[in-house]
């Protein structure tokens, strides 16, 4: 009868035993389930993508064929999306030594597929900005030096006017820099040979956005039409205006850029954002294709495309805006210090920005 008791006991225990052990491991296995990550996804863009994300975007970097996303997810989220066929990649900050090589080349096939789909390279081949003596000669010609003031150093800061009544009348509609630039897209790129019977031909901003919707050259009659410079002009004069930015952090760059393998003069704008200076592209709008003789509507480049790509320029001439100006060859100016270098993709610093001091996991959809 004791040694009945003594082995009921004993079984009771060991059944105790095993039952502490399961409560433990389902306990910690739930822990591990329940503990959220920061991750990185990479979604193809063309996937309804917003709906798989499991927790806050904490990070978001918009390109045209994907998109990267930083959040916190389970390990179990992580691993159910790792298959899902909308994610391309998933990673964390520490594979970045890994990963950014690949994912460099991606976003600048992303960026050569995005200049084809909107034939950015139009404004090559019609030479929207002609080299850069022949500029040079036409704009003296157009301001002799002693027209200038003591407060510009180049007739192409003339250019740029915030305080014109028409960009003025224009930027009291707008509550961000989104919407500028969104303004910005709405212009219709014309060849300036079409539209005004010469290589060169500058519009200020007030004529731009007053006059050329009602030229009867304009193949888009009522909208407000011309080429590079009088967009990259008229957006930092709108941006300066809205007083988003100090004229220190905005600027027009006319140099020479490369799309789809050629090479020509252009005008773009770059901004200058926590220290870092990227560009913004207003010609990707609707443009005026003189083959077909229509009007066709241009894509969207994403405010901050070239904020984490780089922008194909191959030689800087000038920056400027109305107050400052600086001779990248010549190396002469008065443009602050800051301007005097390239813009460049801060895409590794923002990578590594985020969750730089959280735990993450070890995970790796490729490689």
């Amino acid at each position: 009868m004791l040694k009945s008791k003594l082995k009921l006991k004993v079984i009771i225990f060991i059944i105790s035993l095993v039952i502490i052990t399961l409560i433990s491991s389902c306990s910690c296995s739930n822990n591990s389930t329940n503990n959220t990550v920061p991750v990185y996804f990479q979604f193809n863009s063309s996937c309804d993508y917003e709906k798989l994300i499991p927790g806050e975007i904490v990070k978001e970097i918009e390109l045209v064929n994907f998109i990267l996303i930083g959040t916190d997810a389970t390990l179990e989220e992580i691993i159910y999306l790792k298959n899902d066929p909308c994610v391309m990649r998933a990673f964390k900050v520490s594979e970045l030594s890994t990963v950014l090589g690949e994912l460099r080349e991606e976003m600048d096939a992303d960026r050569e597929q995005m200049f084809k789909d909107v034939k950015l390279n139009r404004s090559l081949e019609k030479k929207d900005v002609v080299d850069k003596d022949e500029l040079r000669d036409i704009m003296e010609e157009k301001h002799p030096n002693e027209t200038l003031s003591d407060e510009i150093l180049s007739q192409y800061q003339l250019y740029v006017t915030p305080d014109s009544d028409a960009v003025q009348e224009l930027v009291m509609g707008f509550d961000s820099i989104q919407e500028i630039y969104d303004e910005s897209l709405s212009w219709v790129w014309v060849s300036e040979e079409y539209l005004n019977g010469v290589s060169e031909y500058w519009y200020y901003p007030e004529e731009f956005l007053t006059e050329t919707p009602y030229l009867e050259s304009n193949p888009a009659p009522g909208q407000i039409a011309s080429d590079c410079s009088e967009q990259a002009n008229t957006l930092v004069s709108l941006l300066i205006a809205s007083e988003f930015f100090d004229e220190e952090d905005v600027r027009v760059v006319l140099g020479i850029i490369r799309m789809d393998d050629q090479l020509g003069g252009h005008a773009w704008v770059e901004i200058n954002q926590n220290g870092d200076w990227f560009a913004l592209e207003a010609t990707s709008g609707s443009y005026y294709d003189e083959i077909s003789g229509n009007v066709v509507e241009g894509g969207s480049i994403p405010y901050k495309y070239f904020k984490f790509t780089d922008y194909p320029v191959v030689e800087v001439w000038y920056y400027y805006n109305n107050a400052y100006f600086w001779d990248e060859d010549m190396g002469l100016g008065d443009a602050p210090r800051s301007w005097q270098g390239d813009s460049d993709s801060s895409l590794l610093d923002e990578l590594e920005g985020f969750a730089s001091s959280r735990p993450d996991p070890k995970i790796s959809k490729k490689g």
